[in-house]
């Protein structure tokens, strides 16, 4: 089964939000507050006007606008004393050079609580931040990191009860927002005492290391990869909880059929910077084409385009060896499955067009009868270069 899933998270807290996981601002308990002491965020500079913009947008939809700037978190609240983030906070700041991001639009998106967000995003630079953030949770904040969301970063701009406002706000707020350079050269480190938020510390970046270097590599798997899969497989498969029976997310490829694919050259993995994979590919071939049977990326190393390079690996394996096209089955309506793909060039094949190979993948990874109207056959058809 295909799965792939995009998390992002907010500076009070964490909120599944269809899928993903958004801060809840301003709606923290006091229970919360007691045991959330400390956070790290970044405050975006750029020019005046599009700040100013930012901050009049949110002095009207945004909550938090009264406690704290426009911001990017870096590190969720934890339970430490400041004298115990301070060094790991300075270590960061002497190593890592200033860098900036595009922010490119808003999105809306829900919470479990039921109310709505609207999130600037990032189109460039993203993976910047990403790389910040992993580098942040180490030392005494890596007990504190969670492996089961996935980490993307944003700057809040509002919030609403319904999701249909805060659509409206995304557009109200896009009609007059155009795609903004971004400057992140410094972390601030905050105290959230209870009555508020408190800054505690401000550490300049002024490193070296730009943060750029290529967080993974793309390699065919050995036999010695195949017993560290089958729990990057089950990591993603609890992020996409929300949106698949647990009876689906339960099943994990046995290692046998993973070492056949390894012997037959159709499966690849993505090498982190240990060298142990957080990602991999596999395929099947099917008559004129190949069938992409599995795609997983550990949610620690997520929103990094592994997931794409991964797919751009297995798409030129398959042009060399003269195969017409690539197919899979996914998700329809959940944004990071079928929409994913699409942006790779994939489309839905009709189930009218569907030939007996397509239709038999589809059985065999729908699972259970209520997931296949929700369930889609897409192809992607390659030219030889």
């Amino acid at each position: 089964m295909v799965l792939s899933v995009r998390l992002t998270g907010g500076v009070l807290g964490y909120t599944a939000i269809q899928g993903r996981a958004v801060g809840a601002p301003g709606r923290s308990t006091d229970l919360e507050r007691r045991r959330l002491k400390l956070a790290v965020v970044a405050y975006p500079r750029m020019a005046s006007g599009s700040l100013g913009l930012i901050e009049s947008f949110r002095a009207s939809h945004d909550p938090q606008a009264g406690l704290i700037g426009a911001h990017i978190t870096l590190v969720f609240p934890v339970d430490l004393d400041a004298e115990e983030l301070t060094p790991e906070l300075q270590a960061v700041a002497t190593t890592t050079a200033p860098f900036s991001v595009s922010l490119s639009a808003v999105r809306a998106a829900v919470g479990i609580d039921g109310r709505s967000y609207a999130l600037l995003e990032s189109d460039r630079g993203g993976e910047l931040v990403s790389r910040l953030h992993d580098r942040l949770y180490s030392g005494a904040l890596a007990r504190h990191v969670r492996s089961d969301i996935r980490y993307e970063p944003h700057v809040t701009v509002g919030s609403c009860e319904r999701l249909p406002d805060c659509v409206r706000m995304a557009s109200e707020f896009n009609a007059v927002w155009r795609p903004t350079l971004a400057h992140i050269d410094a972390l601030a480190l905050l105290d959230l005492d209870g009555s508020g938020l408190r800054e505690h510390g401000l550490f300049t970046l002024r490193g070296e290391d730009a943060l750029v270097r290529d967080p993974h590599r793309i390699v065919s798997a050995s036999p010695g990869h195949v017993p560290s899969l089958p729990a990057i497989e089950r990591a993603a498969a609890r992020l996409f909880r929300d949106a698949a029976p647990a009876e689906l997310l339960e099943h994990v490829t046995p290692e046998s059929t993973l070492l056949a694919s390894q012997e037959a050259g159709t499966l690849w993995v993505a090498l982190g910077d240990d060298d142990e994979p957080v990602g991999f590919a596999r395929v099947e071939v099917a008559g004129a084409g190949v069938h992409l049977a599995e795609l997983d990326v550990h949610p620690t190393h997520g929103r990094r385009g592994i997931g794409t390079a991964l797919v751009r690996t297995v798409e030129d394996w398959a042009r060399s060896r003269g195969f017409a096209r690539i197919t899979l089955t996914t998700y329809r309506d959940i944004p990071w499955n079928a929409p994913f793909y699409a942006s790779l060039g994939f489309v839905v094949v009709p189930e009218g067009d569907w030939d007996a190979s397509m239709r038999r993948r589809f059985e065999e990874e729908a699972g259970l009868d209520s997931e296949r109207p929700k369930r889609v056959v897409m192809t992607r058809h390659l030219v030889s270069t």
